[in-house]
């Protein structure tokens, strides 16, 4: 059977929604709290794990090698 074809892109009622989500002001104040609480987290899990690191920490992703 052949597949469904998925729009490419979300309903206009969806739409409407987001864009007034957008001129409120709302998906920005998520914006900047979600960068406030990754930045306090990322600082903390380089206080916690700095000697043990394995590059820099990026958003909410830090690599740490296993001992061999």
């Amino acid at each position: 059977a052949p597949r469904a074809r998925t729009p490419a892109a979300a309903p206009g009622p969806v739409q409407r929604a987001y864009l007034s989500l957008l001129r409120e002001g709302y998906v920005a104040r998520v914006v900047r709290s979600a960068r406030r609480t990754s930045a306090a987290r990322a600082a903390r899990v380089v206080e916690v794990l700095g000697a043990h690191l394995d590059g820099p920490v990026a958003g909410m992703y830090a690599t740490v090698p296993l001992p061999t």
